[in-house]
């Protein structure tokens, strides 16, 4: 396991995030950041489709507990 480089301090305002993206570790060509651009949509589609089974499959409970 890594050890930690970097030990924060009371008051300090860094993120996690820009301390890894001042490194260097955050970097995408063109053709990575399309691809993870399309799995982002993806998971947008897939999430969209989820919601409306649910609400379907409530739709349908509530008829059936009504019949």
């Amino acid at each position: 396991m890594p050890k930690a480089t970097h030990s924060p301090e009371a008051g300090e305002t860094q993120s996690l995030l820009k301390l890894v993206t001042n490194r260097g570790a955050i970097e995408f060509d063109h053709e990575r950041e399309g691809a993870w651009i399309e799995v982002i949509r993806k998971m947008d589609e897939v999430y969209s489709d989820l919601l409306r089974y649910e609400v379907d499959l409530e739709h349908k409970n509530a008829e059936l507990e009504e019949a």
